[in-house]
């Protein structure tokens, strides 16, 4: 991987959606928040993000953004 270059893929199976930061393998992890794991290198360094039900988060966003603009339009 080119040092700097983000890579991001999708396991359509598993629903998870993982960002590569960085180059290296990771030796640990935890779990920020529910579905939200944060994966770390050898020197602690961040290697990479994993994101699990990435669909249903993301429908639930676009769904509660496009709620928030449907009733900023009502009030007006």
């Amino acid at each position: 991987m080119d040092k700097g270059k983000v890579k991001v893929w999708h396991d359509d199976e598993q629903d998870i959606l993982y960002i590569s930061l960085k180059e290296g393998v990771a030796v640990d992890s935890e779990e920020i928040e529910e579905g939200i794991r944060i994966e770390y290198g050898v020197d602690k360094e961040i290697v990479g993000i994993e994101l699990s039900k990435v669909s249903v988060f993301l429908a639930q966003s676009i769904a509660k953004h496009i709620k928030e603009n449907l009733m900023s339009l009502s009030s007006k």
